[in-house]
This record gives C-alpha cells, sequence and structure tokens, in this order.
C-alpha cells in the first residue's frame, strides 16, 4: 500500500512527461485498450452477508481485496464527442479472509465520456452486464456458492497522458451486485492505463 501511495503522489507532484503532450497532439484511435488494477472495499447484503459473518467469526482478519480489469476494449463515438464504448470481458474482484475467498467477476457494456478529450483530463463511466459470485473455502476444498447475476456500476476518474497514445488513468468506482443470494456493494479505486 505504501509503494502505491509513494508512486500516485510522484504522479500528481511531479507530472513533467504530462504538460508537454497536448490536446491536438494525441491522435483519436480507432480502438482503445484498457488495463487497471486497485483496491476494493465490498459490503454484502441478505444471505450472502451470513456467510461473511460466519467467516468473520472464525478468521482473524481478512487478508487481502484486490481489483482488476484486464480486458477492456472501446471504439471512439465520433471525432467531437470525446466518448468511447465497448466491452469488458474479465473484470473481477476477490475478497480473501485466511483460506477463504469470495470472487466477484463482471462482463458486459461500457461506456466513457471524457470531459476534454480521449484520454486526457476527467472522465465519468458507465458499465452494465451479468456477473458472477463463486465462495471457496479451500481449507476443506469445497465451492459453496457460484451464483449467476447482474451488475452496474458508476465511476469518475481522471487521465494524464504519460505518452503520445496512452495515458494513466485513475478511477473511483461504485458497483453494485444483485444476485438471488444477495447484493454486493463494492466501492473501488483503481489506476492503469489507456491505449
Amino acid at each position: 500500500m505504501n509503494r502505491l501511495i509513494i508512486i500516485l503522489s510522484f504522479i500528481l507532484i511531479q507530472p513533467t512527461f504530462a504538460h508537454e503532450i497536448g490536446e491536438n497532439d494525441r491522435p483519436l484511435e480507432n480502438w482503445y485498450y484498457q488495463l487497471s488494477v486497485g483496491l476494493n472495499y465490498p459490503l454484502y447484503k441478505g444471505q450472502i452477508h451470513s456467510v461473511i459473518n460466519r467467516i468473520e467469526e472464525k478468521t482473524d482478519s481478512r487478508t487481502s481485496s484486490a481489483e482488476i480489469s484486464v480486458m477492456g476494449l472501446y471504439a471512439p463515438i465520433g471525432s467531437k464527442i470525446h466518448s468511447l464504448i465497448g466491452i469488458k470481458f474479465l473484470n473481477g474482484s476477490y475478497d480473501a479472509y485466511d483460506e477463504e475467498v469470495i470472487t466477484l467477476h463482471f462482463r458486459g457494456v461500457s461506456y466513457v465520456h471524457y470531459f476534454r478529450s480521449i484520454g486526457q483530463g476527467a472522465f465519468i463511466n458507465f458499465d452494465i452486464g451479468t456477473a458472477g459470485i463463486v465462495y471457496n473455502d479451500s481449507k476443506i476444498g469445497e465451492q459453496k456458492i457460484d451464483e449467476s447475476g447482474f451488475a452496474g456500476r458508476l465511476g469518475v476518474g481522471y487521465a494524464i497522458p504519460v505518452f503520445k497514445e496512452t495515458s494513466l488513468l485513475f478511477t473511483l468506482h461504485n458497483t453494485s451486485y444483485k444476485f438471488n443470494i444477495g447484493v454486493v456493494n463494492s466501492l473501488s479505486f483503481n489506476f492503469g492505463f489507456l491505449w
């Protein structure tokens, strides 16, 4: 966590590489690819909340929690709209308690709007699609929950151009997952790249 804070501080305090790239220097691409990683904080409601309570009672603490999006593929909507529409193939998070892990994954349609230009400045995004939740207890080698559902996500962020065709992204997301066994609301902070 300390490394992440140091890296973020360096990039935000010393963006000497970013100010040289102007809005007109960034060509409009046919396709954009996005990759991001980050930290998430999930809140569970319904039957899944009872499962989490039982897990927390028999473990000392949550050992790790993270989120990753390794496949976002986007196309621009026109040349003057500053928006992208695309799909996310592999977007997931996990919540680990010793040997017990709860995994959430999402696939769907994604929309991103940049207020200045694509890959530069403030942006908002909206994702919607199908989701899944899996709960594994590796101590006894048993998969206790495997269920499909739906998810929606809202996000705000900021993009810093670091090279002519690459931007560094910082995003804050609120994701809501809906399953028959309950609802999971996840707040996450991610950083990644768009190129």
